[in-house]
């Protein structure tokens, strides 16, 4: 069985498909136990252990990966990776992910401010 620790505060709230699928392909899903956005020394205590990390904008630095024993993926529940030392993750062979077509929500987002305006 994999752990993966949820960082993201809004990773499978409203579609599920993603918590299912993990969970049918044998992940045990611990979510943040500080419901709040994960600095280093936050991570520091907590990454020890996991396979797996869906993170939003949590801190993913040199220090968190050297913590971090078992880690081998991190998914970017969003667009961007600049919250990731992705030159540390890459020295250590964990795979980073994101979700570049969220990004394609932008427009929708954009037009729906200015009818609102």
């Amino acid at each position: 069985m994999y752990k993966v620790l949820i960082g993201s505060r809004s990773f499978g709230k409203i579609v599920k498909d993603g918590v299912d699928l993990l969970k049918k392909n044998g992940c045990e899903l611990i979510e943040n136990p500080l419901r709040r956005v994960l600095k280093e020394d936050d991570l520091v205590n907590i990454i020890q252990g996991f396979d797996g990390f869906i993170t939003g904008i949590d801190e993913i630095t040199e220090k968190v990966l050297e913590a971090a024993d078992q880690l081998k993926v991190i998914s970017k529940h969003g667009v961007g990776v600049d919250n990731i030392d992705v030159d540390a993750t890459t020295r250590r062979g964990i795979v980073v992910t994101y979700t570049p077509a969220v990004g394609e929500e932008a427009e929708a987002v954009a037009d729906f401010t200015f009818g609102l305006i």
